[in-house]
């Protein structure tokens, strides 16, 4: 196995992480959620979830429209 110096380093910031909240993943996400919201970046939003299912659930014309022959 390779000694990567990213993995190495991506797992030591995780168990860093992980041991500064006692491993309580509820803690940890509470934790990305706060510093998600405080940096004031643009962030991605789900709340048109239901539409997009509803979208998929209706049968949809096939390409090109459904009058076409």
């Amino acid at each position: 196995m390779i000694d990567d110096p990213i993995v190495k380093e991506v797992r030591k910031i995780r168990e860093e992480l992980t041991a500064k909240f006692n491993y309580d993943i509820e803690a940890i996400m509470k934790d990305a959620m706060r510093r998600q919201y405080s940096s004031g970046r643009k962030l991605v939003s789900f709340e048109h979830e239901n539409e997009r299912e509803q979208m998929v659930k209706e049968p949809q014309p096939p390409y090109g429209g459904a009058d076409k022959k």
